[in-house]
């Protein structure tokens, strides 16, 4: 029997690229096993060859976040005892980890471990150790990432950019890149060819922030017309509440409360049917830190607006340029109102033919698929699948 175990720190539904691996994994095993801390109410819809545990009693990301340390290493504790539980008794022959608090959870259990396993590691977030605090469960957890590394068999990343921040130099094992596209066996079946064009729908998906020229939006960009139409802004993701009341003041301000509106935070299989209801996509990131300075190939949500035939506006810096100038429906922003009103100008006076050609660029090769399945031949040729 064929198994694999998968390990993340948060909840698996929080990362549609390890949502997309799953998929893409289980032809190929009898059985998979999947631990994560108990903050997300589990809504994917699981096959059944899937065990998934939940450590700890339930408490939601945003609340753990703001616990105590003690909190916080007993529950870091709870996750390293169910992982070496699962692991000792499936003895799985692949094991996947996930960011640099499973890779601290495996270091400390690896001594216990007999039996032998490929040892595959992915990493979503990059932590900077410069900017965590010495005694600290992230700085421990970045340590022993980069320590782990002359153990890892493969190692991949959504962005090429970020092999700077790992000891390439150490690891002996096998590279993949594998950007965060969306799936074609999830998001194909979203697209729609033809939609009402009023009013123009734009709308922004993740976690809502300052950074995201959604000031610049509201305040430019619903009051005007394009064309005789009317804007919206829509906004699903995770937002606190003073931020939302930032937002809803700038709208009151100028009457605009009925363009802006909230869909709240759901479950990932909603994302796409409510960004297939839209017309354009916002993928604007101001941010300078290391995330976003190597958004290009590893946010998501451009390329899963894509999937729906979304176009898109991008904060027009030669890092976004660099990956998605080539595509005709990507248009870039400096958040003028000028800027502004141009892109949604130059968009829906051709809309049908953009939308058409992000979706067809999503089904040829800016799809999960594709570049998963170098990986999984080196998974067949290591354990002979």
């Amino acid at each position: 029997m064929k198994k694999i175990f998968l390990a993340v720190y948060s909840s698996l539904e929080y990362y549609p690229p390890s949502l997309n691996a799953l998929t893409c994994l289980l032809p190929h095993f009898d059985k998979v096993d999947i631990l994560s801390r108990h903050v997300n109410k589990l809504a994917w819809d699981y096959d059944p060859k899937v065990t998934y545990t939940l450590s700890g009693d339930f408490v939601p990301i945003r609340q753990a976040e703001q616990k105590s340390m003690l909190w916080k290493v007993w529950s870091f504790l709870q996750f390293t005892w169910a992982m070496l539980q699962i692991i000792r008794k499936e003895k799985p022959q692949v094991v996947v980890l996930y960011d640099p608090f499973p890779t601290l959870a495996y270091s400390l259990i690896r001594p216990l471990l007999t039996h032998k396993h490929l040892l595959h590691y992915h990493n979503h977030d990059v932590l900077e150790q410069k900017y965590l605090p010495r005694y600290n469960l992230a700085a421990w957890a970045a340590r022993a990432e980069q320590n782990l590394f002359d153990k890892i068999d493969i190692f991949s990343l959504p962005s090429e950019e970020r092999k700077q921040y790992f000891p390439m130099d150490k690891f002996k094992g096998k590279y993949f890149y594998v950007p965060n596209v969306p799936a074609r066996s999830f998001y194909g079946k979203f697209y729609q060819s033809n939609k009402a064009t009023k009013p123009i729908k734009l709308i922004f998906q993740g976690t809502i922030a300052k950074g995201h020229g959604l000031e610049q939006i509201i305040s430019q960009l619903l009051p005007k017309k394009i064309n005789g139409k009317p804007v919206e802004l829509h906004l699903r993701g995770l937002l606190n509440e003073e931020y939302k009341n930032s937002l809803l003041n700038l709208a009151t301000q100028q009457g605009l409360n009925a363009q802006l509106i909230f869909h709240g935070f759901g479950a990932y299989q909603d994302v796409p049917k409510i960004a297939s209801q839209c017309h354009i996509g916002i993928a604007v990131h101001t941010g300078t830190d290391v995330m976003n300075k190597t958004l290009g190939t590893s946010s998501n949500k451009i390329y899963e607006y894509a999937a729906v035939g979304l176009p898109i506006l991008l904060y027009d810096n030669s890092h976004f340029r660099q990956h998605l100038g080539k595509y005709e429906w990507a248009f870039f922003t400096d958040l003028s109102e000028q800027s502004l009103v141009a892109c949604i100008e130059k968009i829906m006076a051709n809309y049908e033919t953009l939308s058409a050609q992000a979706h067809k660029d999503f089904v040829e090769h800016l799809n999960f698929e594709k570049y998963f399945e170098p990986l999984l031949a080196v998974y067949s040729q290591e354990l002979r699948m």
